[in-house]
């Protein structure tokens, strides 16, 4: 009975760290997929031992949300890079990767989706930047958040759908930013201080 338990454990153990191998990112020299790669599996906080540093053109993710930093530790231009196949890098960050890693978060963002009932919002909130910290899915206007910011601190944000507009006052006034379909790993000058937000596409 207990060499059954035992093997049993072993097993799951098996399975969740192949589990965690698996979630990966592949980065390439060209676009396209094209060139020399590289696989990132958990950290890597350096990468100019893998032949790509300030090189990488195009991504594949195959699961897992990837922070991908235009300097060592995780530092300069960072944005996030979710689930699928890149075949050219955005800008900010092409032909600037110095640092890679899996962003915690994913486990948060399932338990907040079953709680409430759907998936990812046609906008997405993040306390932090670089789409770290508490998320909030946003699908209709709020024109007032208690404020500037509301005690929800946001940071950065993803637009799935839509234009919306963030203002630092409550009712979509004082200073106003528009956001199209992206990421937007650091809000700049409205951090901390959305006060209202509404859908204007």
């Amino acid at each position: 009975m207990t060499s059954n338990i035992l093997r049993a454990a072993l097993l799951a153990a098996t399975i969740l760290s192949a589990n965690a191998y698996a979630a990966g990112l592949t980065l390439y020299s060209q676009p396209d997929f094209a060139g020399q790669q590289h696989a990132v599996r958990g950290e890597e906080s350096d990468l100019s031992s893998s032949g790509l540093q300030d090189q990488a053109s195009s991504a594949i993710v195959d699961s897992g949300r990837w922070q991908v930093c235009t300097q060592p530790g995780f530092r300069g231009d960072c944005m996030v890079l979710g689930p699928g196949q890149y075949a050219r890098l955005d800008p900010r960050v092409f032909h600037r990767i110095e640092s890679a890693r899996l962003v915690a978060g994913d486990a948060r963002r399932e338990r907040y989706s079953r709680h409430f009932g759907h998936d990812e919002g046609a906008l997405e909130l993040f306390a932090g930047t670089a789409f770290r910290g508490h998320v909030m899915d946003l699908d209709a206007d709020m024109p007032r958040l208690g404020g500037r910011g509301g005690g929800l601190g946001i940071s950065s944000l993803v637009v799935n759908d839509g234009v919306w507009q963030l203002c630092s006052e409550p009712g979509f006034r004082g200073d106003c930013e528009t956001y199209e379909r992206g990421r937007y790993g650091d809000i700049a000058r409205l951090n901390n201080l959305v006060g209202s937000i509404r859908r204007v596409g």
